[in-house]
């Protein structure tokens, strides 16, 4: 005959009948273990679906069962700052590991700051360790070879010494206009102006125009010239009418001490100018270009 006897449940302390043949005795009666059952609950596992069990006492419930656990844990690596040596975790599914750890990264990041292209006004980001900041965005650098091309085939169209100033125009002041000057009277003659021009595939294009009618000068696109197959080297090239009439380029000159220098040609290789630049003004200083006639 089974024997029984009264025990009483941990958790409210109410008085239970166990028997003596039970192998595994009750430690909490029925009330408190339905009770206690009703607080947890099932989540879906994010990666297979798998049912998992979760508590409504913790403040995250699981996203993963444990086997996809184990295996999401798997893809972590350690990987060292290349600056500190500090170590980072990595993934192996990330296309870029890190390459420095988030003190040294906010650290090069404070290293960067915005100064503005002096042409065109735009930012352009410049790093506290430079010697010296730039002072032209790349689009600008890209153009200041157009730009003196245009001015110097100027010296053809106006037979007087010429100033031109980039001075920056439209509603936010991002337009860079060279506005063309005599430098005897300071009267404008002309402007050039930069462009795009092309459907599929734009290039840009400095644009002459004379001050008193808006009549186009001409036209200065890229062009090169061969310096064997591999080396080609840029030029600005000004067209009229659809004729190239004017070439601009850099040319060295000189064996023991050489020095580079902007030079327009004509058509016919005879030189028409040397395109010098400067920096006019102290507080607002502003690009300036004056194509010098090879016969002043």
């Amino acid at each position: 005959m089974a024997n029984w006897y009264s025990s009483s449940c941990e958790c409210c302390g109410d008085e239970m009948r166990v028997c003596e043949d039970w192998s595994n005795r009750p430690r909490i009666c029925k009330t408190c273990r339905d009770r206690k059952a009703a607080e947890w609950y099932d989540v879906y596992c994010a990666s297979c679906g798998t049912a998992i069990k979760a508590h409504r006492d913790w403040d995250h419930p699981p996203k993963y069962c444990k086997p996809c656990k184990e295996h999401n844990e798997a893809k972590w690596y350690e990987v060292h700052c290349s600056s500190c040596g500090t170590t980072i975790q990595a993934h192996r599914d990330w296309n870029h590991p890190p390459k420095l750890c988030k003190p040294c990264k906010n650290r090069k990041e404070a290293e960067w700051y915005d100064v503005r292209c002096t042409d065109c006004g735009s930012t352009i980001h410049a790093n506290r360790n430079w010697d010296a900041p730039p002072m032209f965005c790349k689009s600008c650098k890209h153009d200041a070879l157009l730009l003196k091309g245009a001015i110097g085939a100027l010296r053809d169209e106006f037979k007087f010494a010429l100033e031109a100033t980039i001075e920056q125009r439209g509603i936010i002041f991002t337009d860079k206009v060279a506005v063309v000057r005599s430098k005897k009277t300071g009267e404008i003659v002309a402007e050039v102006k930069m462009t795009e021009k092309g459907i599929l595939s734009t290039t840009r294009v400095a644009v002459a125009t004379r001050k008193d009618d808006g009549a186009v000068i001409g036209e200065t696109h890229d062009g090169s010239r061969s310096r064997g197959i591999f080396f080609p080297k840029r030029t600005a090239d000004t067209y009229q009418g659809g004729d190239r009439t004017h070439r601009t380029e850099a040319v060295q000159r000189g064996l023991l001490f050489p020095r580079t220098s902007i030079e327009t040609t004509r058509s016919d290789g005879s030189r028409v100018a040397k395109v010098a630049e400067r920096q006019k003004g102290m507080f607002f200083p502003k690009r300036t270009f004056e194509p010098r006639s090879t016969n002043d």
